[in-house]
């Protein structure tokens, strides 16, 4: 199963730098292939009692928080200095 983002995906985060949507893209990949070995990867349980795999993405000017959930493919960034979401939607083939 391939996990790649699609392209409505990757032009909906166009509102960050496109800097750090490489990154973030880039690190994602990583977390997908890498699971819980990758260094920045942790397992939640979120409120509603799904749990979901986070990963950290500090750069010099900003902080996010990336959580995906492989089962309902939902993916979410959240920017922590603006305390805003930056991206929501779905990644892979569906």
């Amino acid at each position: 199963m391939n996990y790649s983002f699609k392209e409505t995906a990757k032009n909906s985060l166009e509102e960050l730098d496109v800097d750090e949507v490489k990154e973030i893209l880039r690190l994602i990949e990583e977390m997908i292939e890498e699971g819980f070995s990758h260094p920045k990867v942790k397992m939640i349980k979120e409120r509603n009692g799904d749990w979901v795999y986070r990963l950290k993405v500090d750069r010099e000017n900003t902080n996010h928080r990336v959580f995906l959930d492989y089962v309902e493919g939902d993916i979410k960034i959240l920017d922590i200095m603006h305390r805003d979401v930056a991206y929501e939607g779905k990644y892979g083939n569906g």
